[in-house]
């Protein structure tokens, strides 16, 4: 099942381009790596969803498992 990271711009313009993963871990680590890092600066929201379009991850979730995993990201 594919888990696809998606993301919208600062002021609320999806991004185009999900970036699709075949684990859910795979895709939190993307997400760990693009709000650590200058490219978050962009972004103003960012979630994982399912094949089927459901939500498995908000930002919060995301935020928690990048410092669980001891990466920072910016919130």
């Amino acid at each position: 099942m594919p888990y696809f990271v998606k993301r919208t711009s600062q002021t609320g313009v999806p991004l185009p381009h999900p970036v699709a993963y075949r684990r859910p871990s795979d895709a939190m680590k993307y997400c760990c790596a693009a709000l650590g890092s200058g490219v978050a600066t962009g972004i103003q929201n960012i979630w994982i969803e399912d094949e089927n379009g459901t939500c498995i991850a908000d930002r919060a979730k995301i935020v928690e498992f990048c410092r669980r995993h001891g990466q920072r990201p910016v919130d």
